[in-house]
């Protein structure tokens, strides 16, 4: 076997492995997640007139790799809503009764549009049910 290769058998998972190479949760946590939230780089700046430069040095904040820090540590945590839910039970609603009143309302005016009259929607709203006596 070369220097560094891993054999890997089918029954081993990453994590175990991860945990055999030394790269354990709190590890990872410790040296490189935290290091990460706090990420800043360095930029140099010269000022001055000619002769007599200087260099200035500044500590920015590296917000990009705050960020991707602090989205895998979300992540990791399971904070995130999950993105893909399956759903195996049953969806049930019942009606409000304004719902069945707003029902009702555009019955009516779908009724009136279909209507023959000149003005549909000033039509008046007629039963087909003969009216008993």
């Amino acid at each position: 076997m070369a220097h560094g290769t891993l054999r890997l058998s089918p029954k081993q998972k990453i994590p175990d492995i991860m945990d055999k190479q030394g790269l354990s949760d709190q590890r990872l946590i410790k040296n490189y997640l935290k290091p990460a939230l706090e990420a800043s780089t360095t930029r140099y700046v010269v000022v001055g007139g000619k002769g007599e430069e200087e260099i200035e040095k500044y500590e920015d904040v590296a917000w990009d790799a705050r960020l991707r820090a602090l989205d895998m540590a979300f992540k990791l945590k399971g904070s995130y809503a999950p993105t893909n839910i399956q759903h195996t039970g049953e969806i049930i609603h019942e009606i409000t009764a304004l719902e069945q009143q707003m029902a009702k309302g555009s019955l009516q005016k779908i009724r009136a549009l279909q209507s023959s009259s000149k003005h549909p929607l000033m039509a008046e709203v007629v039963d087909d049910q003969p009216e008993k006596d």
